[in-house]
């Protein structure tokens, strides 16, 4: 009896000790971060992508690593891992990601990478179990190069269960080591596991060309200042790690045959202590008469290069960027030989020269433009890839939808040499107001935009073939018709002409976009 009193004793003293351990329990590892990973086979990879800031856990020092991986975890682990910039869209991908929800950012920075898709077109599922296959499709997606040979069998026996969209993707995956399966399976239908999820993130991060995907790009961005004083100008430029050039605008020809000057040093010497060339517009207010004036006549010509050249010596301009519109069909040969002129000069000066072109739309608007001539003198040329639909046309439309954009850069491409061309992304739309019949725009800028659709209480409609997303709404008994410029359309843009081969973008008008496109651009680098 007093054996069995001292054995409860004993008991009831390592008990409120906190020390006592029941028989086959494993004692919490205090040294690690969560206390469920002691003996899984990646706590190696868990504590790596932890201490990476990659992954967390689940709360009270739990990991869960065999719990199943949801949508939105990966999304939210993989956006990491790649190093994107999450993104507060305005307008939710996804009916059920809301704004509030933990993986909203880098859901959106996943949908406008291309990198994750919903379940249907406004639907994402964020809490349902990611399969294997399903993680080797989103992962197969944001390799820089895919190097498996398609079609080719795959070494497990359940291949025949691996669904036919999802084959290439477990192709690569099993190429390059990241997912060889377990036991001659690869086991397509199962839920990846957050300790598989682990181990995959990780081998990701050793792949030997995974830096090269995250590296930047190299594209020139040009950022025009309008409507912003420079303040304003400098504090949004910060925010666009790529935007290398910016262009004022501070010369304008004037009818006494020279131009004016508005240069601003405060903003010279911001741009070039913060890295950025200074490329100040040179306007002719679309006055055609004037600069038929000017341009036709070679000693008014040549006093024209002469003061702009005085000017970038005078405040250590690193260029110009030519802005003439609206000129004669008639002056095109004029209008070459001054960009010719202008560029010999401030080449033996070592400046540079841009000439902003409409695209080609073969009518007198874009007929004085001789494109490839202008590419042999200058140093770029700028195509303003906006302005689609006008009110001439009758008809709402967007202003820069994505099949346009591209046709005309391809276009262009055929006449100017691709390290040479620059093309121009509006960070404005038109809104349009329909009314007996006539559709009338209204230039408005992005957050406008976005004002506009918040009142509607109107969801968009992502329109895949445009590129873009479009709501009509109803105000005060008028109909309302936007197609939007946000952070997803800017993305898709940017990336077509990234891989149309095109030197790099300028973007009209830095002060009119919404933080969200420099985060979107960024993830395109």
């Amino acid at each position: 009896m007093k054996k069995k009193v001292s054995i409860i004793i004993l008991l009831v003293f390592v008990c409120l000790a906190g020390e006592y351990i029941q028989p086959n329990v494993i004692r919490a590892d205090a040294s690690l971060p969560f206390n469920d990973i002691a003996t899984s086979y990646a706590r190696t990879q868990i504590l790596d992508l932890y201490k990476r800031g990659l992954v967390y856990g689940e709360g009270n020092r739990t990991y869960g690593p065999r719990k199943p991986v949801t949508r939105e975890a990966m999304a939210t682990m993989l956006g990491r891992t790649l190093g994107l910039a999450p993104i507060r869209a305005a307008i939710p991908a996804f009916k059920d990601v809301a704004k509030t929800s933990w993986s909203y950012d880098f859901v959106q920075a996943g949908v406008t990478t291309g990198l994750v898709s919903g379940v249907s077109r406004d639907e994402f599922a964020p809490k349902r179990a990611i399969t294997r296959q399903e993680a080797a499709s989103l992962l197969y997606r944001a390799l820089p190069k895919k190097r498996a040979v398609q079609g080719g069998t795959l070494p497990f026996w359940d291949a025949d269960k691996i669904a036919d969209w999802a084959r290439p993707a477990v192709a690569e995956l099993y190429a390059r080591g990241l997912m060889i399966g377990s036991q001659g399976q690869f086991r397509p239908h199962d839920h990846l596991t957050r300790e598989e999820m682990a181990v995959l993130l990780y081998n990701l991060l050793h792949q030997p060309d995974f830096l090269k995907n995250t590296a930047e790009s190299g594209m020139l961005q040009m950022g025009w200042q309008y409507d912003v004083s420079t303040d304003e100008f400098a504090t949004r430029a910060k925010k666009a790690n790529g935007m290398n050039i910016v262009s004022p605008r501070w010369y304008f020809l004037t009818s006494s045959g020279n131009f004016t000057d508005a240069t601003d040093h405060s903003l010279l010497t911001w741009a070039h202590k913060n890295g950025r060339e200074v490329w100040p517009l040179v306007g002719n207010r679309f006055n055609r008469e004037l600069t038929h004036q000017m341009l036709t006549d070679s000693a008014k010509r040549t006093a024209l290069v002469r003061q702009l050249t005085e000017y970038t010596e005078k405040y250590q301009l690193d260029g110009l960027n030519i802005d003439f519109e609206n000129i004669a069909p008639a002056d095109r040969s004029y209008f070459t030989a001054f960009i010719a002129e202008l560029s010999t000069t401030l080449h033996a000066r070592n400046k540079k020269v841009s000439v902003d072109v409409p695209p080609d739309l073969k009518d007198d608007w874009s007929e004085p433009y001789d494109f490839a001539l202008l590419a042999r003198y200058a140093d770029y040329v700028v195509l303003m890839a906006y302005n689609e639909t006008w009110e001439g046309k009758g008809v709402a439309g967007s202003n820069a939808s994505l099949p346009w954009i591209e046709g005309h850069v391809k276009r262009m491409l055929t006449l100017v040499p691709g390290e040479r061309l620059l093309v121009a992304l509006p960070f404005y739309t038109m809104r349009w107001q329909e009314a007996n019949g006539k559709a009338t725009p209204e230039e408005v800028t992005m957050l406008d935009s976005f004002k506009d659709v918040q009142t509607s209480g109107i969801r968009p409609i992502w329109d895949t073939r445009l590129g873009q997303y479009y709501v009509t709404y109803r105000k005060q008994g008028k109909v309302y018709k936007i197609w939007l410029e946000e952070s997803r359309s800017l993305a898709l843009k940017y990336r077509t002409v990234k891989e149309l081969g095109a030197a790099g973008t300028a973007f009209w008008y830095v002060g009119a976009e919404a933080d969200e496109v420099w985060a979107a651009i960024q993830n395109e680098q």
